[in-house]
């Protein structure tokens, strides 16, 4: 049998590991809405030669 101790760091573990996945899922979406169109196209010209 573990001890309480091991067990919370445990959970501590596991919902840190969610909370980064979380944030790695909703990282690009806040960024892109900020962007305006003249925005996207500039850096549409700079990586692929203007594809918008």
């Amino acid at each position: 049998m573990r001890h309480i101790k091991d067990q919370v760091a445990l959970k501590i573990r596991e919902n840190r590991c969610e909370r980064n996945h979380w944030q790695a899922v909703n990282y690009a979406k806040p960024t892109t809405r900020l962007m305006s169109m003249a925005q996207l196209q500039e850096m549409a010209n700079r990586t692929a030669g203007g594809a918008l």
